[in-house]
């Protein structure tokens, strides 16, 4: 057992073991966890919502890659994407960026999440009231386990290759010019 994680036979490779978080009260702007770790009913108490399995591995279940090259005369664009995914991360700084207390507020300078905060009763959100002391609304939890799904851009070249009649009168075989970002 990791403070996250656990590995233990029948269950995937650091599978999520944590609070599950249930949301906040519309009433008073409470952060809730599920009593029994799943469903059903819920605590403000962070202390008796039980510790589970949240369903999914850090471990991604696919991963790849893919490429392409176009030509048109003689520019040349190349470019290539990969991804991952079937997985969740736990943004660890979660509680320091978006957070509702005043550290993260003054200290950590909290992301624009706190905007739709709870404010007044009846709104619907899952973002925990403003406070200025210290509580378990932002304790280690499935609020903070996100989809590790994405697809990215990790390079592209574009370029232009001389033609070989320009090339041979400068005694050369072959000359790119290109420009490359990763």
């Amino acid at each position: 057992i990791t403070s996250f994680t656990v590995l233990e036979e029948g269950h995937a490779i650091n599978e999520w073991y944590m609070r599950k978080y249930a949301g906040v009260d519309p009433n008073d702007g409470s952060a809730m966890w599920y009593v029994n770790g799943q469903d059903g009913a819920t605590t403000k108490v962070y202390n008796e919502a039980k510790v589970s399995y949240q369903g999914k591995s850090a471990m991604p279940t696919y991963t790849g890659g893919l490429g392409t090259n176009l030509k048109l005369n003689n520019f040349f664009l190349d470019v290539n994407f990969y991804f991952s995914g079937g997985n969740k991360v736990y943004q660890d700084w979660g509680n320091y960026v978006a957070g509702t207390t005043s550290t993260a507020l003054n200290t950590f300078n909290a992301t624009d999440l706190v905007l739709d905060r709870w404010q007044q009763p009846g709104d619907q959100t899952d973002t925990p009231k403003l406070t200025t002391t210290s509580n378990n609304n932002h304790s280690v939890s499935s609020r903070f386990l996100k989809d590790g799904d994405f697809v990215r851009l990790r390079d592209i070249t574009f370029g232009y290759s001389f033609s070989s009649e320009i090339v041979k009168s400068l005694a050369i075989d072959g000359l790119t010019l290109s420009v490359r970002g990763t």
